[in-house]
């Protein structure tokens, strides 16, 4: 379905349609990569005889911090644009 198929008056609301199913398949992505992140990250604990299952860097751990903080950033940025692209009444 084209946006160009759609009468005059429903095209702002497609269009508002189209960008908070975007929003929606932003805040999936992102949530699973936070949990891609941490699966990766729970893999790389020692074991008792103290050895990594994989071996990293040891700025890896930071660089893992600082990409789920980012991405916990797009969850709640697209949360928030859902929230106010929608009507709601508060």
């Amino acid at each position: 379905m084209s946006i160009a198929s759609i009468p005059p008056e429903d095209k702002d609301f497609a269009l508002l349609d189209r960008y908070t199913q975007f929003s929606a398949e932003l805040v999936k992505l992102a949530m699973a990569a936070i949990g891609a992140v941490w699966i990766i990250v729970i893999t790389t604990k020692k074991t008792p005889d103290d050895t990594l299952v994989f071996s990293l860097s040891d700025s890896f751990y930071l660089k893992s911090f600082l990409s789920c903080l980012f991405l916990i950033m797009a969850v709640l940025c697209g949360l928030a644009h859902r929230c106010v692209a929608t009507d709601f009444d508060g």
